[in-house]
């Protein structure tokens, strides 16, 4: 009982510190000019900018694909598709994006193989992510460059063990087919970068339509911006990120204001609309959804005693 009032006031206290960063933003930049920059952009920017998204949710969508293909019974797109859009919606339901892992519930077949597969979507991008923050904090913050960048050296050379770890006999419960760790990562961080490409594209049309912005700078943005939702005080980022936008493009002289107003347009493209469309699957696969939070706390504890029991033999 005391774990759920824990659970649930945490749930409200990000919720909270989310808007709460958000109202502040607003507060200290100019909001009709942040209306006055959403009305301003072009015809052919926004339409670029849509068609951009179409096809950075085709990129995430062939990723999921593409692992759960890899780990588990062939599926298709009827299977498959409800569970990417859902996946959003999910992600917007409990601060830090704990809750996207319910996506799985709405497959067939072995959950525990497709739990692996939502790990290295999930863990390995967010592994990409500190490292990729790690190579270009040196250029922000100069005080402590050469710390950070053999950090983020470390962790580039540590990715290079981690197919073996995948590999581990203990993990093959996980699986239900043979699979090459190497190439799958290899294959997972070129779908990552193929989204931070895309992002940065939307990035750069649209603050061009403000001022000049160069595609470096556009791509710095994006990988403090993609940053943000590693940090689980709010929801998916709200607040942080844009916080981090008006920062981080005000040392380039770049309207704050404009800048709010960029990042939260371009999150609702990329994570609000498909999160809606979401909904809807949501509501039809509701009866498969029912013991999702029962099944993922009994899986919890079968994982801690099994290595308790471990423990006990080795003692």
């Amino acid at each position: 009982m005391k774990t759920r009032l824990r659970e649930q006031l945490l749930f409200v206290a990000k919720y909270i510190v989310g808007l709460s960063l958000f109202l502040w933003i607003l507060q200290r930049v100019n909001i009709q000019k942040i209306f006055e920059t959403l009305s301003s952009f072009s015809f052919p920017a926004l339409l670029a900018v849509i068609f951009i998204s179409v096809v950075n949710l085709a990129i995430q969508y062939r990723r999921w694909r593409f692992l759960i293909h890899s780990h588990s019974a062939h599926q298709g797109i009827k299977e498959l598709l409800p569970a990417f859009l859902a996946g959003f919606t999910f992600r917007l339901i409990i601060p830090g994006g704990h809750a996207e892992i319910t996506k799985i519930f709405m497959l067939r077949g072995k959950k525990s193989a497709q739990v692996m597969a939502f790990g290295i979507e999930k863990y390995f991008e967010a592994y990409l992510k500190v490292m990729l923050i790690l190579f270009v904090l040196p250029l922000v913050y100069k005080k402590a460059r050469i710390e950070l960048l053999l950090l983020a050296v470390f962790l580039f050379v540590l990715s290079l063990f981690l197919p073996r770890l995948l590999n581990l006999s203990y993990l093959n419960r996980f699986r239900e087919k043979k699979v090459v760790y190497s190439m799958l990562l290899i294959k997972t961080a070129l779908f990552f970068v193929a989204i931070l490409i895309c992002i940065t594209f939307q990035y750069y049309i649209l603050l061009n339509e403000v001022a000049a912005v160069n595609m470096l700078i556009s791509g710095l943005t994006v990988i403090f911006i993609l940053g943000a939702g590693l940090i689980p005080i709010s929801v998916s980022g709200l607040g942080v990120r844009e916080g981090l936008a008006a920062w981080i493009l005000s040392q380039y002289h770049f309207p704050a204001a404009a800048a709010v107003g960029i990042s939260f347009f371009i999150f609702l493209l990329n994570v609000i609309i498909p999160a809606l469309l979401g909904v809807y699957f949501i509501f039809r696969k509701r009866r498969e959804l029912k013991n999702a939070g029962r099944t993922i706390k009994q899986a919890t504890r079968d994982v801690i005693s099994h290595y308790r029991s471990r423990e006990r033999t080795e003692d």
